[in-house]
């Protein structure tokens, strides 16, 4: 196993990782707030999935902050925030409808994914980047999972 610890990323690859990890935590509050709405037995267990599947991800990027100077973020973001009032919003307006929170959850991993790839392109560290990557295509599968429910329902 490799130790993420031998490593020195700049302050600016750290606050890379700090944006990351505060979509990480919007994505993980968000899904776990879908838990509590949700009556479809399948859907709350692949909100429930997903929440734990983001905070074992947020565990794994804080621990490159290990050795940095640089304080790992504690929470998400305030656009974060706004998305997840939005979903609850619309939430209420369409009556918890499953499909219109099945394109909002597509909405966030998709956005997730482009925030993932902007910070792959900026930080060259390769342990680093070997962590983002497994992440990157555990999201880009968590997408199409997403989306292939969403089509199921549809129909």
């Amino acid at each position: 196993m490799n130790n993420l610890n031998t490593f020195t990323l700049s302050n600016d690859n750290m606050d890379q990782l700090n944006n990351l990890l505060e979509n990480l935590y919007n994505s993980q509050k968000g899904y776990h707030e879908c838990t509590e709405d949700i009556k479809n037995s399948i859907l709350k267990e692949r909100f429930r999935y997903t929440a734990a599947q983001r905070t074992d991800m947020i565990q794994a990027i804080k621990q490159l902050f290990v050795n940095s100077e640089v304080k790992p973020s504690s929470g998400g973001t305030v656009a974060g925030a706004a998305h997840r009032v939005f979903v609850d919003l619309k939430s209420l307006i369409t009556g918890k409808d499953e499909v219109s929170i099945l394109k909002e959850v597509e909405r966030g991993e998709k956005h997730l994914i482009e925030v993932y790839k902007d910070t792959m392109n900026e930080i060259k560290e390769p342990l680093v980047l070997n962590l983002l990557h497994k992440q990157y295509e555990e999201i880009q599968a968590d997408l199409i999972k997403w989306q292939e429910i969403h089509h199921s329902l549809k129909i």
